[in-house]
């Protein structure tokens, strides 16, 4: 018969590595320079304060300022083609380099008198199967819709339509009023 030599009180461990609590951490002694820097960190703590909200109140009116200028500059309203009486504005929303554009449609009451002309699009006084468009330079922009579609535009009706984009290079499009981008609706 084979003989009972098995001892079950011994644990194989098939991970040799120690647990993370039982490792040293390689904390660096305390340095003249760090104990110099921790006492004037604790004797200025008010000025460091100070002179950080006062950084933080300056960045602020920075953007507001800004943002003012943008608003107040560009008008809200984009005109694209004189052909269709549609109009045309954009709420840009977040401070980069990821954003947010709304674009709103509103159609006008010369949708009508345009509809009677182009019938290949009438349909009960709606204008269907429509794009919109976003024309950028590929290298500065990337839009995650370029190309909208409208299903219906229906007379006095305001529409709003959403796409998030990226400015792959903000400090080149700075002041470029050439590289925005152009919405058509065709």
């Amino acid at each position: 018969m084979f003989r009972r030599t098995a001892n079950f009180n011994t644990r194989m461990d098939y991970n040799p590595t120690p647990p993370a609590h039982a490792l040293k951490l390689a904390i660096p002694k305390k340095t003249k320079i760090f104990i110099d820097q921790t006492n004037r960190e604790l004797e200025l703590a008010s000025k460091i304060h100070q002179a950080y909200q006062k950084e933080l109140f300056n960045l602020r009116y920075k953007v507001a300022a800004e943002c003012l200028q943008l608003v107040s500059s560009s008008s809200t309203t984009v005109s694209t083609t004189s052909t269709l009486p549609v109009e045309i504005s954009v709420d840009i929303h977040g401070f980069g380099p990821s954003f947010r554009m709304v674009v709103h449609l509103l159609s006008s009451r010369l949708l009508n008198e345009m509809l009677r002309h182009f019938k290949a699009f009438y349909r009960k006084n709606n204008l269907y199967g429509m794009l919109l468009s976003i024309i950028s330079d590929p290298e500065m922009y990337e839009f995650t819709n370029p190309l909208i579609p409208i299903h219906s535009l229906a007379t006095g009706q305001s529409y709003s339509y959403t796409t998030l984009l990226y400015c792959k290079d903000p400090e080149k499009v700075c002041g470029l009023l050439d590289s925005s981008p152009r919405l058509n609706v065709f």
